[in-house]
């Protein structure tokens, strides 16, 4: 599909640079909505494919941009001596970078590699694909799905969220696991228990402050430290909630959205 199309991608893709840029609690510029400093040719390729898609929509006056000009945007390349250029995505702001590891990968590895951009953007969704699906099927090593889950995860939006660079395949998929793990637990060997309990707490770190709707989630480490009944287990428990609650506290606190 062209770039661009899944809702607030470029929000997702600006975010998911703050990974390899280092900039992991983004800015808020005077009288601008909360932002984030970036490649300028990410900037630019973002800029350009948002413009076309807004005027193929009717939300956007003016022609779109030519075919020129879409070329040249996806053939600038990523180069760690640009100087960064601040752009808005407060949507994003309150994400945690971590969810972001498959597309900060992919755009990493474009980086060191002086790729252009348009394969930049190739490479963090192909990184994005491959990684939903070898969590998707850890997911179902430890838990048969049910055809329920199936006909969910094969849903036609589902699967162009998880080809997509936004965020939504991946944490759907982290979502699938963390479930999976808690079911898995109550039948594995006592000496496994542990570490599939810290592997529970980890997917639900990486998903849960991205997801505002899988709190619930949060209960799961408390459920499965009561069958452990181990001391560290709760105490792994709290400092992850205290985690998600202070980073989302945080965040929300110094996000600013102008947007209409």
């Amino acid at each position: 599909t062209p770039p661009l199309l899944s809702p607030d991608e470029h929000a997702h893709l600006v975010r998911a640079y703050t990974l390899i840029s280092g900039e992991w609690e983004m800015h808020t510029p005077a009288g601008r909505s909360t932002a984030a400093w970036v490649n300028p040719a990410l900037a630019e390729f973002i800029n350009v494919h948002r413009k076309r898609n807004r005027v193929a929509v009717g939300r956007s006056p003016g022609p779109p941009p030519t075919g020129a000009e879409l070329v040249a945007a996806g053939n600038t390349s990523l180069s760690e001596s640009a100087q960064p250029i601040s752009i808005s995505a407060p949507g994003a702001a309150v994400y945690p970078p971590i969810a972001y590891l498959p597309q900060g990968l992919g755009m990493g590895i474009a980086r060191a590699l002086h790729l252009p951009m348009a394969s930049a953007y190739a490479l963090a969704r192909l990184v994005t694909l491959i990684t939903s699906a070898a969590v998707l099927f850890a997911a179902f090593l430890l838990v048969t799905p049910s055809p329920l889950q199936l006909a969910l995860l094969a849903l036609p939006m589902s699967l162009f969220q998880m080809a997509s660079a936004a965020l939504d395949g991946f944490s759907t998929s982290m979502a699938v696991l963390a479930i999976s793990l808690y079911q898995a637990l109550p039948e594995t060997q006592p000496r496994k228990q542990p570490l599939l309990h810290l592997s529970l707490v980890c997917s639900i770190l990486v998903v849960v402050p991205a997801r505002l709707h899988l709190w619930p989630l949060l209960i799961l480490p408390f459920l499965a430290g009561r069958k452990l009944n181990s001391p560290w287990a709760g105490f792994i428990n709290l400092a992850s909630l205290s985690a998600v609650v202070i980073w989302v506290a945080r965040v929300s606190r110094s996000t600013v959205d102008l947007r209409r």
